[in-house]
């Protein structure tokens, strides 16, 4: 049903509701809006499916200020397919220089995570459970630490 569960809460991932666009604790109202209560703690907080993000900064027009650089949020262009510290290109590719620091950080839009493993099934390995990134089946739908 598109729900993660609470139990990330405050660690850095994403943890309610994500596919039905409702988040508890990060918190993407049925309109598409992160409210700011987790602000600065490593999670996406402001209207991710509306384009906007006040701390962490997605504008309307796709992109992320470089703000949050550094603190485990995506931080530029999520919608655009670039990140400048995070780095997607416009091939769809982080890069690895985020790797460890709670960021998604390889090939998001192909599909493929290199450290946090979105393999080319849609699986993310578990290796990376516990430290603020997505760490399981984002693709398929089920995550399990983190609990699509």
């Amino acid at each position: 049903n598109g729900r993660i569960r609470r139990e990330t809460a405050g660690n850095g991932r994403i943890n309610e509701d994500v596919l039905t666009g409702r988040i508890e604790d990060g918190r993407i109202a049925e309109n598409g809006r992160i409210r700011r209560e987790t602000a600065g703690n490593g999670r996406i907080n402001e209207d991710v499916l509306t384009g906007r993000i006040e701390d962490g900064r997605i504008a309307e027009n796709g992109r992320i200020r470089r703000e949050t650089a550094g603190n485990g949020r995506i931080n530029e262009d999520v919608l655009t397919g670039r990140i400048e510290d995070g780095r997607i290109a416009e091939n769809g590719r982080i890069r690895r220089e985020t790797a460890g620091n709670g960021r998604i950080n390889e090939d998001v839009l192909t599909g493929r995570i290199e450290d946090g493993r979105i393999a080319e099934n849609g699986r993310i390995r578990r290796e990376t459970a516990g430290n603020g990134r997505i760490n399981e089946d984002v693709l398929t739908g089920r995550i399990e630490d983190g609990r699509i």
